[in-house]
């Protein structure tokens, strides 16, 4: 969601000479839906079709996620070694399954999406002490690179979701 106040900043000055039937042409040149009745705020604006890149997929929270993404309308592209198999995620037109390496990304993958999710991660105790190198690689070195990546590639959002217990 957007306030009006949002879009002013955003969008600079020269927003508050648009109306009606040109603010609704130039919201939707930008990537909106518009919504809302334009004498007035609008109730809200959102994207036509959000993309998300989430790292991690395959594992314990992505397996749920990325269905719930696909089911709320975001294209997806779901990212991860996938060392336990596609199975748990669906199939889908408006999704994408990419075998890779955290630490291998490429800048491509995260150009023109709105939002990348970072779950990938060596997520326990045994896992950290045993691949010492690993864990800090890719809970550390990939998720602080990915992040660069995003800003570099004008991704407005960044997302790394969290537990009490951080490894790396």
């Amino acid at each position: 969601m957007f306030a009006w106040s949002n879009l002013y900043r955003k969008f600079g000055p020269d927003w508050d000479r648009l109306s009606g039937e040109l603010a609704q042409q130039r919201l939707r040149s930008w990537g909106f839906n518009t919504i809302g009745n334009w004498s007035h705020e609008p109730t809200y604006l959102m994207r036509k079709t959000p993309y998300t890149v989430n790292i991690g997929a395959g594992g314990y929270i992505g397996c749920v996620l990325v269905p719930r993404l696909l089911a709320s309308g975001h294209r997806v592209i779901a990212v991860d070694r996938y060392f336990f198999g596609q199975d748990l995620l669906p199939t889908s037109p408006d999704l994408q399954k990419v075998r890779l390496d955290t630490r291998s990304l490429p800048a491509e993958l995260l150009r023109g999406v709105d939002a990348v999710i970072d779950l990938a991660a060596l997520s326990n105790d045994p896992m950290g002490d045993a691949f010492t190198e690993e864990t800090w690689a890719i809970n550390h070195r990939a998720r602080a690179r990915t992040a660069r990546l995003a800003r570099e590639a004008g991704v407005p959002r960044y997302v790394i979701p969290s537990s009490c217990s951080i490894y790396g």
